[in-house]
C-alpha cells in the first residue's frame, strides 16, 4: 500500500529549489535558441551567392502544375519580391500570411512568387494548408536554392523593374508590413 508522503520545510525547499533551476535552464535554452537562429541568419547572408544591386539570375522554376517558367516572364517587368520558402519552416507561414493577404490588392502592380525546393505535392499541401493567393513555384531538386547557397527560411529578394536585387532578408519579419517592403522596392 502507498504511504502517505509528508513534506516538511526542507522538502518543499528542494522542490521550490528545483522549480527556480527548471525555470532557469528554460530561458537559458531559449536565450541560446535564439542567439543560434540569428546566427545562422547571419551566416546565411554570408555564404549567399547573390547580392545587392547585382541583377538577379533568369532561371527557369516549375510551376505547381508542372509547366516550366523562365522567371524574366512571370515578372513581366514588374518589381517583385521573391520568397523562398520550405514548408517544415516555423517562421516561413507568418511571413507567407503577411504576403498572402496583401498580394490581391499589390498583383497588378508587383509580383509576388514564392519558392520552395521541395516535391511539387507537399508546396501545393502547404499553399492550400495556408491558404496562399500568390503563385508558389518549385526549383528543381534544389539546384537554384544549392548554386546561390539559399539556406535560410524565409529569404525574401526584392526586385526592381529592371531585375536588379534591391533588398535580401532572411527570416520572418514581424515588425515589417508588406508596405514597408513594397516601398523599398
Amino acid at each position: 500500500m502507498a504511504e502517505n508522503i509528508q513534506f516538511n520545510k526542507k522538502t518543499l525547499f528542494i522542490l521550490f529549489l528545483g522549480v527556480l533551476l527548471t525555470a532557469f535552464l528554460g530561458v537559458m535554452a531559449g536565450s541560446y535558441f535564439m542567439q543560434m537562429r540569428a546566427e545562422k541568419q547571419h551566416k546565411a547572408g554570408e555564404n549567399l551567392k547573390l547580392k545587392v544591386g547585382q541583377v538577379f539570375p533568369d532561371y527557369n522554376f516549375n510551376s505547381l502544375a508542372g509547366e516550366r517558367n523562365q522567371l524574366y516572364q512571370l515578372l513581366d517587368g514588374k518589381k517583385a519580391v521573391l520568397l523562398f520558402i520550405s514548408t517544415d519552416c516555423g517562421a516561413c507561414g507568418p511571413e507567407t500570411q503577411k504576403w498572402s493577404v496583401s498580394y490581391p490588392q499589390t498583383s497588378s502592380q508587383y509580383a509576388v512568387l514564392g519558392i520552395a525546393s521541395e516535391i511539387p505535392g507537399a508546396i501545393k499541401e502547404y499553399q492550400t494548408s495556408h491558404n496562399l493567393s500568390f503563385p508558389l513555384f518549385y526549383d528543381s531538386l534544389g539546384k537554384f536554392t544549392d548554386e546561390y547557397k539559399i539556406d535560410a527560411y524565409p529569404t525574401l529578394i526584392g526586385l526592381n523593374e529592371k531585375k536588379e536585387i534591391v533588398f535580401i532578408e532572411f527570416g520572418h519579419k514581424k515588425d515589417k508590413t508588406v508596405e514597408d517592403f513594397l516601398n523599398r522596392l
